[in-house]
């Protein structure tokens, strides 16, 4: 609810495609061009909202050509619930010479993070991802947003904890999953967004 992503599918409903991925031999291309280009590289960061969302034939692909071609270890963004639901993904991720990987957890209380977010994330997907990756051995890096505006009669009326109680549970959350490295920013309701209607 506090992202561009939802108005951008609504720009782009329609058209052939929404999602759209480079292939791994490009992308090899691509890195091995920055490598030649500048040889103190030692780490890629690939920022794609998803890297993986199924361990597909492209996933299986990169697992393979990645070590091989460019040899790297690499960064990538990725939804605890895939992880959780396709445990497969992060086998391929670590055959390919993953380093670390972040899955957010934007909110340790459970409303917040699924009914203002709207995230359809439970506390136990987040821990069984978490865990997944402690199991591999993958640093984690986890992102929450704190300071989230709730109406007084919103708060008594589900129960809710006051706004500091909520970001301390977030923080809490962070601390149980294990996450390597944690990053706490405060909302920003951009204007046309869903949490900024709200």
């Amino acid at each position: 609810t506090y992202c561009f992503n939802r108005r951008y599918n609504r720009l782009y409903s329609g058209s052939d495609v929404i999602v759209s991925r480079y292939s791994v031999k490009r992308i090899c291309e691509e890195a091995n061009f920055i490598k030649r280009n500048w040889p103190e590289t030692r780490f890629i960061k690939f920022y794609d909202d998803n890297f993986a969302l199924k361990p597909d034939e492209w996933l299986e692909e990169f697992s393979e050509m990645w070590p091989k071609a460019v040899g790297l270890p690499f960064f990538c963004l990725i939804r605890a619930n895939i992880v959780a639901g396709k445990p497969r993904i992060l086998e391929l991720l670590k055959r390919a010479g993953i380093h670390s990987l972040s899955m957010s957890v934007e909110s340790g209380n459970d409303y917040v993070r699924n009914k203002i977010f709207e995230r359809d994330m439970s506390k136990k997907v987040l821990e069984k991802a978490f865990q997944m990756t402690w199991d591999l051995n993958i640093p984690t890096f986890s992102n929450t947003i704190l300071g989230v505006p709730i109406a007084k009669d919103e708060e008594e009326k589900f129960g809710l904890p006051n706004d500091l109680k909520r970001n301390i549970e977030s923080i809490d959350a962070n601390i149980r999953l294990r996450a390597t490295i944690t990053e706490y920013a405060i909302l920003f309701p951009y204007p046309g967004t869903a949490i900024g209607d709200y």
